[in-house]
């Protein structure tokens, strides 16, 4: 629950718990940690130790406080990810659905900040995961975008505005004419981040 509140402290709170979780689980110490350890060993101890319908959505949550905006936060989740897991493209291939389904309870979030951490951390799974899981991620953005709740659409936007980089072309001017009915929106936290991502996409498509 600590990772999806507002308070950057309170995040940082469940990055701990996940660290102390971790060291506890696989019998370990930090001071323990420093390369002497097979890789991929406490990822295995973890597997053995702990039932992954509960592990796996722990570790991914692990992974999007990785993006969180705030470095205290973000730094010390990319600390405890990269001692616990050997191969990130890994992990993220075969826990895929799990990936979209926590993105998704950040992007639902009451609270912009946490909105704003599970868009980039989709950006980031992107990056590591290419076309397949972006195609996922566009079906997932289409579905939000059509809930009533204002704060679930104000997330998928975000989630748009936070990967334009990484897009095609083509890919581009799809997710324009998915942006268009918001350009005119009765709210104006949906009005503005749709026009700033809107704008931000026109200009990368250049003259085309």
């Amino acid at each position: 629950a600590c990772a999806l509140k507002e308070s950057w402290r309170q995040r940082l709170c469940a990055v701990n718990f996940m660290k102390s979780f971790v060291m506890a689980t696989t019998g370990t110490t930090e001071a323990d940690d420093k390369g002497i350890r097979t890789i991929g060993e406490l990822l295995m101890k973890l597997e053995a130790a702990v039932d992954k319908e509960l592990l796996y959505p722990a570790l991914i949550t692990l992974w999007i406080l990785s993006a969180d905006p705030v470095p205290t936060v973000s730094q010390e989740a990319q600390l405890v990810w990269h001692q616990a897991i050997p191969n990130t493209g890994n992990l993220l291939r075969n826990t895929m659905d799990i990936l979209l389904e926590r993105i998704s309870v950040f992007t639902h979030s009451e609270y912009e900040v946490v909105r704003t951490v599970g868009a980039y951390a989709m950006a980031n799974s992107i990056r590591k995961l290419k076309t397949r899981f972006l195609k996922k991620c566009f079906e997932c953005i289409e579905e939000q975008l059509d809930e009533q709740d204002i704060d679930a659409v104000h997330g998928a936007i975000l989630d748009i505005h936070l990967m334009i980089e990484l897009l095609t072309q083509e890919e581009k001017i799809h997710v324009c004419e998915m942006l268009a009915p918001f350009l005119s929106s009765p709210f104006t936290i949906i009005r503005q981040e749709s026009f700033e991502a809107f704008v931000q996409m026109r200009d990368s498509l250049g003259e085309q």
